[in-house]
């Protein structure tokens, strides 16, 4: 089974500009900050070194004059990827860095061999699918009951999976 995944290895230098940075392990804490603001079950530090000690993952953070704004994670195996987090944080949303960690992260997938890139988002998370609807993307299916509810009487919420051809 080994054989079928091809590592997440088309980052190189050329990747990485003063803005934008290969994440690694040593980032795990930072990720784990980053996505803790943006989210209301965020994945501490161990989950990020787990994710990142995994050949077929690999993930780009974002900063603005040395500041972390936000970072994209994605999985590649063979012909398909996904992202598997995507977190900007609250103080940096809604200028833009989202379609850039995106379209960033799209033309390393792209050049490692991607040709569909695949992602969940919640159906209530009406930003978010106008972000990815507006980068090209479509539903191509529905987890129903995906999402577990934040707080007591609230409904388990479905995700959307869409999908965009590279």
């Amino acid at each position: 089974m080994a054989g079928n995944f091809v590592p997440m290895s088309p980052m190189t230098d050329a990747d990485q500009t003063p803005d934008q940075t290969i994440a690694t392990t040593a980032h795990a804490p930072l990720l784990a900050a980053i996505h803790g603001e943006a989210f209301a079950d965020p994945w501490d530090s161990a989950a990020f070194v787990a994710l990142l000690n995994d050949p077929t993952n690999s993930a780009l953070l974002f900063a603005q004059d040395g500041e972390p704004v936000g970072f994209i994670l994605c999985r590649l195996v063979l012909d398909e990827a996904e992202i598997i987090t995507i977190a900007t944080r609250p103080c940096c949303q809604r200028q833009g860095w989202g379609r850039r960690m995106i379209t960033s992260m799209t033309a390393s997938l792209r050049a490692g061999g991607a040709a569909t890139l695949f992602l969940e988002v919640a159906d209530d998370n009406s930003a978010a699918q106008a972000l990815y609807e507006q980068g090209g993307f479509q539903t191509v299916g529905r987890r129903k009951g995906y999402y577990p509810p934040h707080h007591a009487g609230e409904r388990a919420r479905d995700a959307l999976v869409m999908s965009l051809a590279l």
